[in-house]
């Protein structure tokens, strides 16, 4: 009797060791993400490893590999290298869900052909992270003309903005022993992105809460314009000593009500109010709210969501990409209209 038990027990043990391995070549193709890595120069939280295979089947399908710096790019960055357009934002700029060429770095490379644009696009880069992170960026790689900063938030406490660009470490997250156990097999790593994803859906975030937004124009904006104001104030001064111009580059959530109508959660006041104070102290800003819902109206199209995926959530698409790159070509083309008068050269 004992042996039985021993002998099914091992079956089980020995099924289920198969199964793991199964499962973790199969995310080798489906799920395989490069090693994680501190980046040293703290332009971002982590890089990824250079010259390393990617793919991600989760959401939309790409696969690839990262430049030199564990960035996604079309081409390697060595010290030195200009660079005229530099974005910096979440995992929507990463692009992972989209081939690198329909990304909106490569729309704004192929649209700007005289110009070098470089993507340092990250997940988990949040609009506080990527400003904790600016100075950096812009020490290392001097953006001539302009710095991109995508986000999909911009509904923070007061105190965030007053302290944001003054304090000196990058806030980079502390990872425990389990999380970089995890980190070496894809099959796990599937298993906790979908765990994670899950705890942000059911804990959800300030700028995410439907009961925080507003669609009343009327309503009072979420951020006190004081506070904003000194926040792009310092913002301003930081692009100015580095000798470029700053986009705040805004794409709201969506999502298709029961009667097929859409519905854009962007807190209508906040926006305006940031439009405002970015105006007048020098900044670019770009709402893509209109945008989503005109190509929704003409064309029924919408920025997020693939077929492996829940319609109009999730990640850029494509054709998110393609609206994103527009309405950016068309701020900095108003931006360098306005400065005509101090550069003779022209975007294009």
């Amino acid at each position: 009797m004992m042996g039985r038990i021993v002998k099914v027990t091992g079956k089980i043990c020995l099924s289920g060791i198969l199964a793991f391995l199964a499962l973790t070549l199969f995310c080798m193709a489906y799920y395989h993400l490069p090693a994680r890595l501190e980046d040293p120069d703290g332009v971002t939280d982590f890089r990824w490893a250079g010259h390393a295979f990617y793919s991600r089947g989760t959401e939309g399908f790409a696969a690839g590999r990262t430049n030199n710096e564990g960035y996604i790019n079309e081409s390697d960055y060595l010290p030195g290298d200009p660079v005229d357009v530099l974005v910096i934002g979440s995992s929507h700029m990463e692009a992972l869900q989209v081939p690198e060429k329909e990304s909106t770095a490569a729309i704004l490379r192929k649209r700007l052909p005289d110009l070098a644009v470089y993507n340092v696009g990250l997940s988990n880069h949040d609009f506080l992270t990527c400003m904790r992170h600016l100075p950096a960026a812009l020490n290392k790689y001097h953006p001539a003309r302009f710095t991109i900063i995508e986000t999909v938030n911009l509904i923070f406490p007061d105190y965030e903005f007053e302290s944001i660009l003054r304090r000196n470490e990058t806030g980079g997250t502390e990872r425990s022993r389990v999380y970089e156990l995890v980190q070496k097999n894809h099959y796990l790593r599937l298993l906790y992105s979908q765990l994670e994803s899950y705890r942000k859906s059911q804990a959800g975030a300030q700028g995410d809460n439907a009961d925080n937004i507003s669609d009343s124009p009327d309503a009072a904006p979420k951020n006190s314009a004081e506070a904003v104001g000194r926040f792009l104030s310092q913002l301003h001064d930081l692009a100015q000593a580095a000798g470029t111009k700053i986009i705040i580059a805004y794409h709201p959530k969506a999502s298709i009500n029961a009667d097929g109508s859409l519905q854009v959660w962007s807190d209508v006041s906040t926006m305006r109010q940031f439009d405002e104070l970015c105006h007048q102290h020098g900044i670019g800003f770009l709402d893509l709210s209109d945008r989503i819902q005109t190509e929704y109206q003409q064309r029924n199209v919408l920025p997020y969501g693939f077929i492996n995926s829940a319609v109009g959530s999730g990640h850029f698409n494509a054709e998110g990409h393609r609206m994103f790159a527009d309405e950016l070509l068309r701020i900095m083309e108003e931006m360098e209209r306005a400065d005509s008068a101090e550069r003779s050269e022209p975007l294009r």
